[in-house]
Formats: C-alpha cells, structure tokens, sequence
C-alpha cells in the first residue's frame, strides 16, 4: 500500500495547486472522513484476502478503489478545511481585477456556500448519487443567499436599534 499511499500524495499535491485557499494546517475530522476511513479499511482487507486466495486480477482492482478512496478522502480532508482568509495569489489577481474585496464578509459567506456545495456533491458521489445539476445547484446557492442575505439585515437591524437605545 506504500505505493498506493505516494500515488495518492501526488494526486492531492496537483489538486492542492488548483486551489484558491490555502488549506488549515490543522485538519478537522468528521463523520464523512471516519465513514471513509472505515471503507478504506475494509477494502484493504479484502485486498489482502484476494491476494492470500491467488486472485490477482481482483485483487488489483480493489488496489485501484483503495487508491480512488484514499483520494476522496484526502480531498475531502482538503476541501472541508479551506481558509478562506487567506487566498492564493492567483484569486487575489483575480478578485482585484473584478474589484470584489475578499475580506467582505458576505464574500467569505459566498465562499462558504460553495464549499459546503462541493462537499454535499462529494457526498453524493460517496452514495453512488450523481452530483447535483447545474439547475439544482443554482437554486441551492440562491437558497443560501438568501438566507445570509436575512442574517446580514437582521444584524443590521440590530446594531441600528443598538445605536438608538
């Protein structure tokens, strides 16, 4: 499983360079990670029963789930711990040039939308589910909005009543 275990770092260091965030030093855990965990210990169980049966051929393409698997997971890790204080140069560029200011606070909250959007796809695929469309993604995000939108007036409203008394 070295290999697989290399193959997989690799895998995530390119994915990491795709990022706009830098990842939390310290990761959290959840419940998706542990049940990801638990399947990745299964299948090398089986893997290694295959291999003491002289089944090769299944045996390597458990090989291959197990390193899929190791991959979600580790992507996931990633994913559920972006730190959307600080972004990579490259959305800095690119936010500047839009002029849209990153420390925004409702920008932030869009970002976490987003996140949690990927992670609900994520879990999704985990169950065998396609991820949602483009339709029911926009309406999730619009969905989401809106309630930030209701949460921004509300703490508004509260500090112009604070203000006044």
């Amino acid at each position: 499983m070295t290999a697989v275990d290399a193959e997989v770092q690799k895998m995530i260091e390119l994915k990491r360079r795709e990022f706009s965030f830098e990842v939390l030093p310290k990761f959290s855990k959840n419940e998706d990670i542990i049940k990801l965990e638990n399947t990745i210990e299964q299948a090398v169980e089986n893997y290694k029963m295959l291999l003491q049966m002289s089944k090769h051929e299944d045996a390597h393409n458990v090989k291959g789930k197990i390193r899929d698997l190791k991959f979600a997971k580790e992507h996931l890790f990633n994913v559920m711990n972006l730190d959307f204080t600080k972004p990579t140069q490259k959305l800095r560029n690119m936010a500047k040039e839009s002029k849209i200011d990153l420390k925004d606070p409702f920008v932030l909250e869009e970002f976490k939308v987003m996140q949690e959007l990927n992670l609900e796809d994520m879990r999704r695929m985990q169950n065998g589910q396609k991820p949602l469309s483009e339709v029911e993604t926009k309406e999730r995000r619009k969905q989401a909005i809106e309630v930030l939108q209701n949460k921004q007036m509300h703490e508004n409203n509260r500090a112009a009543a604070d203000r006044i008394w």
